[in-house]
């Protein structure tokens, strides 16, 4: 183990620290409690062995510090104070200032020994339950970021973008900027599903997402599946000239979909639809939700509409 000595008497200390390293520790010493402080920082041991009478700082208070230093999200460690105090209070005021043991000056051979191994025992557990912690911790990343994806097209879902689209109205409305939602659907694809199997129209969504990857700035741009054959863009800070740019270039970008599509599918009319949405200051007081919900209604015009076409709000 990573042991921390702490002791005024240099005799003491030297003699604790020798008995320890034979036992094949590491050790590091320290005179009083202000420095154990600071070499406890560094070092992070895995065991205080803590003298109770000291200068500067004595052991009861050099314990509670490093005990707060835990209470504030640091590992717990284990601290057993040596001393030749041995009245039943001074025992309790050790545990209660975070002590977990407490040994009477001078302690034997064969009692250092069984408590090394005990200490040994505890840190190879904290070691286990760290491990643990973090497989857990990784695991539960893990599971979000698949909860967040869409499986078909590997983009974020629509509950990765619901968080999104707040986390950016609050942002653009807070700092007045312009938020523009744009809301892609493709075309046909319930035809493509029914004349050449859903394979197909699943090749074909795969297509369109990875063009619109291509077509945006991510970030600070956002782009996710909605559902079915429609894909949500989130563009923030963007001028009204420059969303109505940026949706045409999606939608005459069909001809390359087209020719990638057409030895699956080489009679479908492969085509996208754009509602867009936005272009102004989000209101503190409103809701994202509006937005998304405009930009699926614009949406849905193009679609009455035939299709293969932009549609704007205003």
């Amino acid at each position: 183990m990573k042991i921390l000595v702490v002791d005024d008497v240099l005799s003491d200390r030297m003699y604790l620290m020798a008995r320890l390293i034979r036992l094949g520790h590491e050790v590091v010493a320290a005179a009083d409690g202000m420095e154990a402080l600071a070499i406890f920082a560094r070092f992070a041991p895995d065991l205080v062995l803590l003298d109770v009478v000291m200068p500067v700082m004595d052991g009861l208070e050099t314990a509670s510090r490093i005990r707060a230093l835990g209470d504030d999200g640091g590992t717990w460690v284990p601290i057993i104070f040596l001393s030749q105090r041995n009245s039943d209070e001074d025992i309790a005021l050790g545990i209660e200032a975070g002590g977990d043991d407490y040994l009477i000056k001078p302690v034997s051979d064969i009692v250092l020994m069984a408590k090394m191994r005990a200490m040994q025992r505890i840190a190879a557990m904290r070691a286990r339950q760290a491990e643990l912690t973090a497989s857990l911790t990784r695991a539960n990343e893990k599971l979000l970021r698949i909860a967040e994806i869409d499986g078909l097209t590997g983009l974020p879902n629509r509950r990765r973008f619901d968080a999104e689209l707040a986390r950016e109205w609050k942002s653009c409305a807070r700092f007045r900027q312009p938020l523009s939602a744009l809301m892609v659907g493709a075309d046909h694809l319930r035809e493509i599903n029914e004349h050449h199997g859903h394979l197909a129209g699943d090749d074909y969504l795969k297509q369109v997402a990875r063009f619109l990857e291509r077509e945006i700035n991510s970030p600070p741009d956002v782009l996710a599946r909605h559902g079915g054959g429609k894909f949500c863009i989130l563009l923030p800070d963007i001028q009204a000239g420059d969303m109505l740019a940026f949706a045409h270039r999606l939608h005459q970008g069909t001809s390359s979909l087209s020719r990638r599509m057409s030895a699956v599918t080489p009679d479908a009319l492969l085509t996208l639809s754009v509602g867009v949405a936005g272009g102004r200051v989000p209101e503190a007081g409103g809701s994202p939700t509006e937005l998304l919900s405009e930009a699926e209604e614009i949406l849905r015009r193009a679609k009455r509409a035939g299709g293969n076409r932009v549609v704007t709000g205003t």
